[in-house]
């Protein structure tokens, strides 16, 4: 273990789907990072300006500090959505997470809070991730090849993070605006995604050494992202190209340590657990989940929901029945964000109903040990509809739900929760106060 000149200790790293990064990023300022499996090389005298990150030796760092703002975002996108849309209820006392779990329109002054450790932070680190990750790509665009010589690797790795966060605020947002711009819909930020994941794959292709498995990673995470915008966009043709061309055991996920708060696991994982939880509440819809077997004889647990009763009024209001998810139950636990089964649900998607949409079912069941789906005399809506619900199930709180619901055209939760709060009328969040007062192209 080495201790850097700040005093902060930096480890090996283990890879897990990409680099993992075992210390606090503080979004370019200070950005002590390591590698997958090595130490880096650079040496960070102290707090780093904008100025001093046009030097080649920082190249390394931008685009790891890019990686980190985006997967320490994703994880507050995780968790705030989850509780917006029906994976979460409320079962706690803070008004800010009321607001949330309620879907009321107070959202738009919580959601600009800038640090993405925070509970309701959303809007702001969402953006801090889309222009870190392209204020990288522009900045090592700039070095010369022979004094970074994985120049191309580190652009793309930096527009995959971009990309993804421009997909992320694009399901969760009503409208969207960038760079102090007029108001955009969401396919704007879809399409956007789409160009930024097309530069990367081009830039990634071209890594070689020790950055090739990197490299190739970061290239299916960019093909899931992209075939999960075209769905949005009702590409399907352009989904089905990417999607069928991630290999079987990809998998991509966030880091988490337990050392520091920004690196924490999902918040959720404080909130709703078996031993510290009582904030959070799981949605009746996702409670003690079966699949029958084939014939209907019987059913087995569906493994891929796991969830335990605690007890009525044992959440911290004293009134909602606790449920506590066990999907995650440690601080370093790694969130996934994105893997094969993910694209193939996908192309599964844009199937409609087809037998090869029931094949991709089975074959998802198999890996999981649950039992087959029998589509005989099914028509093509009922296996639409046991699709979106194989989906629901086995991305269960790994941030996918929000542009679910929306993109399926869902029906929201109405009336009163358990917790005895009224919901609102709005599906996606609406636009934040920090734009809406502050965006001159808004007024």
């Amino acid at each position: 273990m080495m201790t850097n000149n700040r005093g902060f200790k930096r480890r090996n790293s283990k890879c897990s789907g990409g680099a993992r990064i075992p210390l606090a990023l503080l979004s370019m300022l200070f950005l002590p990072l390591v590698a997958c499996d090595n130490l880096l090389e650079v040496e960070i005298p102290g707090s780093v300006f904008e100025g001093d990150l046009h030097d080649p030796r920082l190249a390394t760092t931008l685009a790891h500090g890019a990686q980190a703002d985006f997967e320490c975002a994703f994880k507050t996108h995780q968790e705030t959505t989850g509780l917006w849309t029906d994976e979460f209820e409320v079962s706690g006392a803070a008004r800010d997470l009321g607001v949330i779990g309620a879907r009321l329109p107070f959202i738009t002054i919580y959601g600009q809070v800038t640090g993405c450790g925070s509970m309701t932070a959303l809007w702001t680190p969402l953006h801090v991730a889309r222009f870190q990750g392209e204020r990288s790509a522009e900045i090592l665009a700039e070095f010369e090849d022979a004094d970074v010589p994985n120049k191309q690797f580190l652009i793309g790795k930096s527009l995959v993070h971009a990309g993804w966060a421009y997909v992320l605020l694009a399901e969760d947002y009503c409208e969207l605006t960038f760079n102090v711009g007029p108001k955009v819909a969401r396919s704007v930020g879809f399409t956007t995604a789409i160009a930024r994941f097309g530069t990367a794959l081009t830039a990634l292709a071209s890594a070689s050494g020790s950055d090739a498995a990197e490299a190739a990673n970061l290239m299916n995470f960019a093909r899931v992202g992209r075939a999960r915008a075209n769905l949005n966009l009702g590409n399907g043709s352009a989904v089905g190209a990417d999607a069928s061309a991630v290999p079987a055991d990809y998998i991509r996920t966030a880091y988490g340590d337990a050392s520091d708060e920004r690196l924490y696991s999902a918040g959720f994982v404080d909130r709703n657990t078996v031993l510290v939880g009582g904030t959070y509440t799981v949605h009746p819809r996702f409670r003690s989940l079966t699949i029958p077997y084939a014939g209907g004889a019987g059913s087995v647990v569906d493994t891929r929901v796991p969830t335990t009763h605690i007890g009525m009024g044992l959440g911290h209001d004293g009134i909602a029945d606790y449920w506590a998810q066990t999907k995650y139950t440690s601080r370093s636990d790694d969130i996934r964000i994105a893997d094969y089964w993910e694209a193939q649900l996908m192309i599964a998607e844009v199937a409609a109903g087809s037998a090869a949409a029931v094949t991709i079912v089975n074959a998802l069941r198999a890996h999981h040990s649950l039992p087959a789906y029998d589509a005989t005399g099914k028509t093509a809506a009922e296996i639409v509809k046991v699709v979106r619900e194989e989906r629901r199930r086995t991305l269960f709180l790994e941030g996918v739900r929000m542009g679910d619901k929306l993109r399926w055209g869902e029906a929201w939760d109405t009336g009163v929760s358990d917790h005895g709060t009224a919901y609102g009328t709005d599906t996606c969040i609406p636009l934040q106060e920090a734009e809406t007062l502050n965006n001159p192209n808004l007024f």
